[in-house]
């Protein structure tokens, strides 16, 4: 037949570089198979410049590599370890088929097989179909005569298809097959670890680099950062205040040396926990860790570092494999996942935004056969990473905000807790410096910063600084950013968007800039295009806050009727704009932004549509599906039901959008809320008040009243908030002013804030609160003598309210419990006072006698851990004969009851010590040791037994400690 010569060039370019599909074969599940690939060899093949890949046709996997003469099993798929092998005798005779041993269906596929003689000769591409059946369907004869079993049909037409290689290739294919070699061995380079690694590094530089313009950027990998480190501890008390609060170990480092605490000598930690608040900046010191490794400018303790985030986990539906998993975050170690995964001591697998996932994890199912090729749900795999039954030699960290549940769950799992504090106020101070890069504007910055109180606890986190420098940046007079001071995060937000918007885009082209005129037409038009735009974004912001998505698509923006450009200008210092192959997506810096502007769109929608707005908030906080509900954001929540109540930092900003302004320019002005609104919100709270309420709940709702800053809302609800339990959660300080603005017009009977990071800043936050308390427990929260002065003075207070206070195991030291016993003086209220484990001396009595004569209400005063002499004795026996009344615990086993509370403990202690950090329980027994002092002395003998049975079981637990210590070395 005749072609055309157009026609016949088309062919030829086919048969040189295309696919070459010749063979389909069937075999069944469990036997072996033969994947034929022939050439024409030339004759004088070297066999060591010989080259011989098959490959998965549809994902590059290696299934077998040949060259220089020998195999090469290092680069080859784990799948195929040990079945795969070619047939040495006959390759020189241009036989290069496969035998695949032991099929599985698994091996259902298109294999490609490359061969490649020399520099200046064709390659031979030739491609398989392999369909495994379950059963057999026809009579195969196994012989191991390989020539016999490739039919003569194929041997023919691979034979001519090898000749016509070999014409074409000495025309204009050998320029180009020197090419396709040269892409082969860049593949074979790939195969190898420590080159895979630097392509890998590379990337990761190359996609930094995009990012580094940001000031966010910037300021944050250069600033030091507190971070608190302390270990998972049993929930339960230990003895009152000696609770399993941790070592006191605040560390002050650069993000990218977050993990150097947790690697130490003293603890090699597996599992490591990063917690903090919502844009502290936990994403990004991770993000920081690996572009150090990957800019290798310091010695590194991990060969690769690969994340995880949630956001894009939550994608995952159907089942899959952990090597899937990391292979769609780093195609370019794909090949070598295997030898990294095979002693994986030295990886860092990163679990980024656990708060953000929709699925709940399963730590504690039954022990699972599970390897990086098991298929298994996404929580499942996740949950085998952290509990270590799945690569229990790497390193897995796992980011969250504070107060989860799936932490609080899970934590016995991590060997160590990483807390990310807010910025100190001079960390604030760099911050500025660093943002502005101009000293004297900086100092001026910094001073609005911290002359107003409201504005300094919304400065320490993070996020918030940068959108203060933002707005402060754009005002003409600095002092014209503080004219409306921000007290709530979502106030603050609104001063942002109107800094945007009235004075223009920081960083950007100022024509885009609002003129006074287009202001004005915002106002006058309440549906104008600017705000109509922005609240478009916030109805696709939500719906991806349901669905776990973060990147804008052209798909998605053209379905929400989204102008990019106008995310480009007018939003970019919220939104980040990614460009590869010419195309664009965009992505919020952070989460919480989206959350913001996302709370927006819902509050414009509800605010004034009472039964709406209920039915919103008892499914973004209760998890309670309205029926029939023809509400479109509870429509929109029910395609994503996996959401879990996940939105509780979502809600509080939608509190506080509640009372934006209206009439276009909605981010500057405010309106109170309807009479009905206002009314159905008191009714919401109240209701989800005598529910069974949990820790990170309250504190939820106390962030909504917050945010919401409504005084009539605050003043009907405030009184219905009798009891305060957050013991062991961290609080930063805008939780701590949340709970001041809910308890405003409160009566609280018993606040326990035991191991809540309070510090003193905090304690000078709730002087207010813990005056107006019957019962406050505020142990182990490393307060100094500045807050036994700020007790001192709420004690002095006439309207003091104090009968039970416990401030046990803290530093108030000598000079603290000297103000505290003037203050006794003048008090007659309080009745219960527990100053144990303080670091209170013989000094500390000297005023007591003189002080506590004069008191007339206390009756039990708790003074266990301190250390005193004979001097100490006297003063405190001296106490006891002025008020024979008053009750003095100095010792554990002066009390009986106390006795009986460490012994249970002790006793429980024997069986789970492994929960507690080591020194910290090695310092708390011996404290115990010494103060239980020689059981002679005790004449009561049901307390000497008791007394004894707490040392046995205290030895007990100190001989397993050691041998624990020993084992690990």
């Amino acid at each position: 037949m005749e072609f055309p010569l157009n026609k016949t060039f088309t062919i030829l370019i086919f048969s040189l570089f295309g696919e070459v599909s010749l063979h389909m074969i069937s075999e069944v599940v469990g036997r072996d198979v033969l994947l034929p690939c022939l050439f024409t060899p030339e004759s004088n093949l070297d066999p060591e410049k010989l080259i011989i890949n098959w490959q998965g046709t549809d994902d590059n996997s290696v299934v077998h590599s040949f060259y220089s003469n020998v195999d090469h099993p290092e680069y080859q798929n784990q799948k195929f370890r040990g079945r795969t092998q070619l047939f040495p005798k006959v390759i020189l005779n241009g036989n290069a088929s496969l035998q695949l041993r032991r099929l599985t269906l698994s091996d259902n596929g298109n294999y490609t097989c490359y061969v490649i003689q020399h520099d200046d000769h064709a390659y031979v591409k030739i491609v398989v179909e392999l369909r495994v059946l379950d059963t057999d369907t026809s009579q195969v004869t196994e012989d191991n005569n390989l020539e016999d079993q490739i039919p003569k049909e194929q041997i023919r037409t691979l034979g001519t298809a090898a000749a016509f290689f070999v014409i074409v290739g000495i025309g204009i294919g050998i320029g180009i097959k020197i090419a396709i070699r040269k892409s082969i061995m860049k593949k074979q380079r790939h195969m190898d670890p420590e080159n895979a690694l630097e392509d890998y590094k590379l990337y990761l530089t190359k996609k930094y680099s995009t990012m580094i313009n940001s000031n966010m950027s910037k300021c944050y990998a250069s600033l030091m950062r507190t971070v608190d480190v302390t270990y998972p501890k049993k929930e339960g008390k230990f003895i009152e205040g000696i609770n399993g609060g941790g070592s006191d170990n605040t560390k002050e480092i650069k993000p990218t040396e977050m993990l150097s605490v947790a690697l130490g000598k003293k603890c090699s930690s597996k599992r490591i926990l990063m917690v903090g608040d919502a844009g502290v900046g936990k994403s990004w010191t991770v993000t920081c860790m690996r572009q150090e490794w990957a800019s290798e400018s310091n010695e590194q303790p991990f060969k690769c570092i690969i994340i995880l985030r949630f956001h894009d986990l939550n994608k995952v539906k159907e089942k899959t494999t952990l090597r899937k998993l990391l292979q769609s975050k780093c195609s370019s170690l794909s090949e070598v996942l295997s030898a990294l995964l095979l002693d994986p001591h030295d990886v860092l697998i990163t679990l980024d935004g656990l708060d953000e996932f929709h699925h709940q994890l399963s730590c504690d199912a039954p022990i699972r056969d599970i390897d990086i090729d098991t298929e298994a749900d996404v929580n499942v795999l996740v949950s085998d990473l952290i509990c270590g039954q799945l690569l229990p030699a790497a390193h897995i960290l796992v980011t969250s905000r504070w107060n989860n549940d799936q932490i609080k769950i899970n934590k016995k799992y991590f060997d160590c807790i990483l807390a990310i504090s807010g910025f100190t106020t001079n960390q604030l101070r760099q911050y500025c410096d660093v943002f502005y890069q101009d000293k004297e504007t900086a100092s001026k910055m910094y001073q609005h910063f911290t002359e107003k109180e409201t504005i300094t606890y919304l400065a320490c986190n993070p996020l918030n600084s940068y959108m203060l420098c933002n707005i402060l940046k754009t005002c003409k007079d600095y002092s014209e950013g503080v004219t409306a001071v921000p007290v709530t995060q979502s106030k603050l937000f609104s001063l942002f968007f109107d800094s945007l918007f009235s004075h223009g885009t920081p960083g950007t082209d100022q024509s885009h800039k609002l003129s006074a005129t287009d202001l004005e037409k915002c106002k006058d038009r309440p549906h104008d295009k600017i705000v109509e735009t922005i609240l478009k974004v916030g109805k696709l912001s939500y719906h991806y806050l349901l669905s776990g998505k973060h990147n804008m698509v052209e798909k998605d923006l053209i379905a929400f009727d989204i102008n990019p450009t106008f995310l480009s200008s007018h939003l970019s210092n919220l939104i980040l704009e990614k460009k590869w192959d010419n195309r664009s997506s965009f992505e919020f810096y952070h989460a919480m932004i989206m959350e913001q502007v996302a709370a927006w769109y819902c509050a414009d929608l509800v605010r004034d549509k009472a039964e709406e707005l209920i039915e919103c908030l008892d499914l973004w906080c209760l998890g309670k599906v309205p029926q029939n509900s023809k509400n479109p954001l509870c429509i929109e929540a029910a395609k994503w039901p996996e959401h879990k109540k996940n939105l509780f930092s979502f809600t509080k900003m939608f509190m506080g959008f509640l009372t934006a302004g209206r009439g276009g320019n909605f981010w500057k002005s405010a309106a109170p809320l309807s009479d009905s609104t206002s009314q159905a919100l008191v009714r919401w709270f109240r209701d989800w008040l005598c529910t069974d309420i949990k820790q990170s709940e309250l504190l939820n709702l106390m962030h909504c009243l917050f945010e919401l800053h409504d005084n009539k809302v605050t003043e009907e609800v405030s009184p219905h908030i009798k009891r305060i339990d957050f013991y062991n959660i961290s609080l930063s300080l805008l939780d701590i002013a949340a709970l001041c603005y809910s308890l405003r017009h409160s009566q609280v009977e018993k606040m326990d804030l035991r191991l809540c990071d309070l510090k003193d800043q905090g304690i000078r936050q709730l002087e207010e609160v813990i005056a107006k308390c019957k019962s406050v427990s505020i142990s182990s929260n490393k307060l100094t003598e500045e807050s036994a002065r700020i007790i001192s003075n709420i004690l002095q207070e006439p309207s003091c309210a104090l009968e039970r206070l416990s401030i046990g195991t803290n530093h108030l030291q000598s000079s603290g419990a000297q103000m505290i016993w003037k203050a006794l003086e003048k008090n007659q209220r309080l009745k219960r006072l527990y100053l144990y484990d303080n670091g209170i001396t013989d000094k500390g009595t000297e005023i007591m006698p003189e002080c506590l004569k004069h008191n007339k209400t206390l009756e039990v005063l708790h003074l266990c851990g301190n250390t005193f002499s004979d001097c100490g004795q006297r003063n405190i026996q001296r106490v006891k004969e002025l008020r024979a009344d008053l009750k003095i615990v100095v010792k554990i086993a002066d009390d009986e009851e106390l006795v009986d509370r460490v012994e249970n403990e002790v006793t429980q202690l024997i069986s789970d010590f492994g929960q507690y950090d080591r020194e910290w329980l090695t310092n708390i027994l011996r404290t115990i040791l010494r103060d239980l002092g020689d059981e002679i002395s005790i004449t009561n003998t049901r307390t000497e037994t008791k007394i004894g049975n707490i040392k046995q079981g205290i030895q007990i637990v100190q001989r397993k400690l050691k041998w624990d210590a020993i084992a690990e070395l």
